[in-house]
């Protein structure tokens, strides 16, 4: 191993509770291939102002191997703070959540390690990244890195997908995928069952195999993004509804490794989804947040008023057509679901 400094940009961001400290992983795309920075031995902390830590000793004083220290730093009331630095992001947190039930205020508290070590060196996207790079399965690796900030936008591998399903209970017709790279364009479609006659089209026999093919295609082609149209809520939920019914992981993350969802609100309709090694992004969140404004947000509006063109199928009776063509014609099926991710 040599050491070596090498640009990324950041796709995604982890960190795990560990018996040395807390461990950070980052995954970047460079223009060598896919890079995982793994730093251990961190600690979390958050920062109470002087005037509260006489009330806060009791507790403070209860917490295994936590470090007090006074800073030169202030609250923005220009209140001077001390740093509270704990061996595990878990016990910082119960800890912070106990001090706010007695009145205190514990300052960035709710800043997770991954993205605190991130902030305090100023990197917000690219970095460059200075270490002894380590050649893994598909991947670089470098341990204990130094990241400074820096202006780099490598070409990234996109893949947009799109699923058909039935109207009712958990079952999968198809899955379609268009994806980009600075190589070139690859189009499929994973389909239950025979009938599609175009060349694009993987024929499936079971659900187990139509989803088992698409997560191997996720592996070789190795996407830095994936893309779709409520691809979070929807599409990749299905096929973790899917993967759950057939009790198999729904590895769609680097290493093989599985999405990890997290609830956005008590009724448990609004997901996210994080997946090691690789983006993925939400159409629909994407023009809303970057204030679109438009009649309706569905597909077939959206591409009509951005691209003049839309899905082959549109309609109010479009999931009754699905189903028939899944019967009758699944090879107008194919076309319809490529077509999807090709708007996307």
């Amino acid at each position: 191993m040599t050491r070596q400094t090498q640009q990324g940009f950041l796709l995604s961001r982890n960190w795990r509770d560990h018996g040395a400290g807390i461990e950070l992983e980052y995954w970047f795309a460079t223009d060598k291939g896919p890079l995982r920075c793994v730093i251990t031995e961190q600690r979390s902390v958050f920062f109470l102002r002087h005037g509260e830590l006489e009330a806060a000793r009791p507790v403070l004083s209860a917490q295994q191997r936590l470090e007090v220290k006074a800073l030169d730093l202030r609250a923005f009331d220009g209140d001077p703070v001390h740093g509270c630095y704990f061996h595990s992001y878990r016990q910082a947190r119960q800890c912070a959540d106990v001090l706010r039930d007695m009145g205190l205020d514990p300052l960035e508290a709710d800043i997770n390690p991954a993205d605190r070590f991130l902030t305090e060196r100023f990197v917000a996207g690219s970095a460059e990244i200075t270490g002894e790079m380590e050649e893994g399965p598909g991947y670089r690796l470098v341990r204990q890195p130094v990241l400074r900030p820096t202006h780099y936008r490598p070409p990234l591998k996109v893949a947009s997908i799109d699923i058909e399903t039935a109207m009712q209970g958990i079952q999968l017709y198809s899955i379609g995928v268009h994806a980009v790279s600075p190589e070139g364009e690859e189009r499929h479609v994973f389909m239950l069952g025979e009938g599609a006659d175009q060349p694009f089209v993987t024929t499936c026999a079971t659900q187990a195999e139509l989803l088992g093919r698409f997560l191997v295609w996720v592996r070789n082609y190795d996407p830095d993004v994936l893309i779709g149209w409520n691809v979070i809520n929807f599409d990749a939920w299905y096929l973790q509804r899917v993967a759950d019914q057939l009790d198999i992981p729904l590895k769609l993350g680097r290493e093989s490794r599985p999405v990890h969802w997290r609830t956005l609100d008590d009724e448990g309709e609004r997901r996210t989804a994080m997946i090691p090694g690789r983006v993925i992004l939400d159409g629909i969140e994407l023009l809303r947040s970057a204030f679109y404004r438009f009649e309706s947000f569905s597909l077939e509006n959206v591409s009509r008023e951005l691209l003049g063109e839309g899905k082959l199928l549109h309609g109010s009776q479009r999931g009754e057509e699905i189903s028939e063509l899944f019967l009758t014609d699944k090879t107008r099926l194919a076309q319809y679901n490529l077509k999807d991710c090709e708007l996307v």
